[in-house]
């Protein structure tokens, strides 16, 4: 049991103790009251010490700080572990804090997304320059191929052109000089 500093409302005498057992009592004039996580802040039930949600009108008994996540009781002011405001001011700044983080989040996402698509886009520009790059470069190819061949071929004419010159100096020179 550990004493509290809250005086008892219905002697104003005692101080009111925590026995451990969801309830406080006085401690002159031994009066049991539940403790505030028990009361119902919807319609005042009892209910029992680990209930979630009221027994009478069904409401959660429990708050969730949206900073830290910790369960707090339903008619909490403030959160016990962070002291976030829980009431509809809390809510109201906790919304606003949200929607500028989700926003901000929202940028975030957005310029990943856009970045993303950049990404894409310049992978499918890269993509069609190589593509554009190998036709020019087998387009060169073939033509070389061409002129290889047609310096192929204009050698031979000339060589062929070369041997018959010199077959007919050969055959000419023989019959001037045989005669």
């Amino acid at each position: 049991m550990s004493t509290t500093t809250y005086k008892c409302p219905s002697c104003h005498e005692g101080t009111l103790q925590d026995m451990d057992d969801g309830t406080l009592r006085c401690s002159e004039c031994a009066k049991v009251f539940p403790t505030p996580e028990r009361v119902c802040a919807n319609c005042r039930h009892v209910n029992q010490v680990d209930a979630d949600a009221c027994a009478q009108c069904g409401a959660s008994l429990k708050l969730t700080c949206p900073e830290c996540r910790t369960l707090n009781w339903s008619g909490a002011k403030q959160c016990k572990s962070c002291g976030t405001r829980l009431d509809i001011v809390g809510q109201v700044i906790m919304r606003e804090k949200l929607r500028t983080d989700d926003r901000f989040g929202r940028m975030a996402r957005g310029v990943a997304e856009q970045k993303e698509a950049e990404e894409a886009a310049s992978e499918r520009r890269q993509a069609e320059w190589w593509e554009d790059e190998n036709k020019r470069r087998a387009q060169v190819a073939a033509r070389q191929q061409k002129q290889q061949e047609r310096d192929r071929r204009m050698f031979i004419m000339v060589a062929t052109a070369a041997i018959a010159i010199g077959v007919i100096v050969v055959i000419l020179t023989v019959v001037t000089s045989g005669g």
